[in-house]
């Protein structure tokens, strides 16, 4: 059940309960509960940690701990009813980082990425979660001397790309003596091999080539790649691997558009779609749809659209970035596109050393495309009057510029934090406002495009503050930990998916 209840009576907030009972006649049902409030006393300085859910719907947290020279060990926290329960010191070796935390079949696992003299080592603690002991199982070894190519892939763990939506699948590419190819490793429950794969993309002339998305489906592995070719045209390359066989296409992109993009796949089609622009560090213009057909392996449906909505044409004109996480399919093939837009500013150290982009989080785009690419429609929630670079969030800020998506009953669903308003007829969610005076919220987009929202509970209610940037969900559930300086509490939403 939903809590829409006033803040100190304020007229404010009357005005936000009448907003938020007129639009969610049509809203997804969610109830939360609230685990017990416990004090950290081992308070740890990593802002990253990762979160889990045992085969009892208990969550498990992954906290690293890192000292000047890097991680030196991690802890693992088990909780049983929402409620702290256990603590572990797991220590690593030097030179290792945390590449992924996740669940396989009911075993969960800490991948990791380790160098030592002159080799690569992938290994992951495999974590028994029913008496909590710990197995660590090497997966990979690539030596610099035996195996340039690989390890060269392999170096940088930031371009590492890994799927463990059923089995553990991860493909990183290498260039070496101006031929780009791209390696996948298929890995069972057990972490045996499965099978391995070494693909050219493109051609041996191919430039500026790039590892842009895995996904796995039916025991067989999707890698997608773009590249440019001798004609200085970029083209999407997609592979299709299993044990016994390999399947590839190249298909162009037209107009040689710049193209932010997220890809999907079903057991009859690949989907490609997101936003393009028509040239570097220009404002996005529109959407792109690709849909390969899985039988033929050819290109079926291609089709790009510039915005039509003349708001957010004007809106979107300020905006040349887009963090486009989330792509669904309906039952009918429609695609349904989220993302949110920001602006990147330099961030820099002492002695003007510039160390990392900045990112301001902006707006939020929601598009309906039909099986064949064409716009049904779309939608936006704004998060400032005016889309002028001096209002939205950065990484940093308490509540983060955060939110989870995700799909139901042909529905988008979004869980974020902030306040909302009405603001020229249709829903502003301002992610910069203090606790005290922001909610924690439900937002609905049916099929038709109708928007709706619900105030889950005001954030004020709340000692901890719940981040929507790492939540779990597992049966229908979402599971999100909270902090707040030596607090922490998990929140337990229910969601109705009859």
């Amino acid at each position: 059940m939903y809590l829409c209840t006033p803040l100190n009576n304020t007229m404010k907030y009357l005005l936000l309960l009448l907003f938020c009972a007129s639009t969610s006649l049509f809203s997804q049902n969610i109830s939360f509960k609230k685990g017990e409030e416990t004090k950290d006393s081992n308070i740890l300085v990593d802002y990253k940690e990762y979160h889990i859910v045992d085969s009892k719907n208990n969550l498990v947290a992954v906290r690293p701990y890192h000292s000047s020279t890097g991680l030196k060990h991690y802890y693992l926290e088990f909780y049983s009813d929402l409620t702290f329960n256990e603590r572990k010191k797991i220590k690593v070796t030097n030179n290792t980082e945390i590449l992924s935390v996740f669940t396989i079949k009911n075993m969960g696992y800490v991948l990791m990425h380790e160098k030592k003299q002159g080799t690569i080592i992938l290994k992951a603690d495999i974590i028994n979660f029913e008496d909590k002991t710990i197995e660590r199982k090497q997966l990979l070894s690539v030596n610099k001397n035996d195996q340039p190519h690989n390890y060269k892939g392999l170096k940088t763990s930031s371009k590492i790309n890994i799927d463990y939506s059923k089995d553990l699948l991860i493909s990183y590419a290498s260039k070496r003596k101006n031929e780009n190819y791209v390696f996948i490793h298929f890995f069972n429950e057990n972490l045996i091999e499965k099978f391995n794969s070494k693909s050219l993309i493109g051609s041996k002339e191919a430039r500026n080539v790039k590892l842009l998305d895995i996904k796995q489906h039916n025991n067989k592995a999707y890698v997608l790649t773009n590249y440019q070719d001798l004609n200085k045209k970029f083209n999407y390359h997609l592979f299709e691997i299993d044990q016994n066989e390999k399947r590839e296409t190249s298909v162009l992109i037209t107009k040689n558009n710049l193209e932010h993009i997220n890809s999907i796949v079903t057991d009859s089609t690949y989907a490609i779609s997101g936003l393009f622009s028509k040239k570097k560090d220009k404002p996005l213009s529109g959407y792109t749809y690709y849909q390969i057909n899985l039988d033929t392996f050819k290109l079926s449906n291609y089709k790009t659209t510039e915005f039509k909505n003349d708001y957010i044409k004007k809106r979107f004109s300020f905006f040349n970035k887009i963090d486009l996480k989330h792509l669904f399919v309906d039952q009918f093939q429609n695609t349904y596109l989220v993302g949110q837009f920001y602006t990147e500013t330099k961030k820099s150290l002492s002695n003007n050393i510039t160390t990392a982009m900045n990112k301001t989080f902006k707006d939020f785009i929601f598009v309906k495309l039909s099986g064949t690419g064409e716009l049904i429609w779309e939608k936006t929630i704004v998060t400032g009057k005016e889309p002028h670079y001096h209002y939205g969030v950065t990484e940093n800020h308490p509540f983060g510029a955060s939110y989870y998506a995700f799909f139901n009953k042909s529905n988008i669903n979004i869980i974020v934090n902030g306040e909302i308003s009405d603001y020229k007829n249709q829903l502003m969610i301002d992610q910069s406002k203090r606790k005290k005076k922001s909610t924690f919220n439900h937002i609905t987009i049916t099929s038709e495009g109708k928007t709706a929202s619900k105030v889950i509970f005001p954030n004020v209610n709340s000692n901890v503050i719940f981040k929507t940037n790492q939540p779990v969900e597992i049966n229908n559930k979402v599971y999100i930990l909270g902090n707040k300086n030596s607090k922490r509490q998990i929140l337990l939403l229910n969601i109705d998916k009859q």
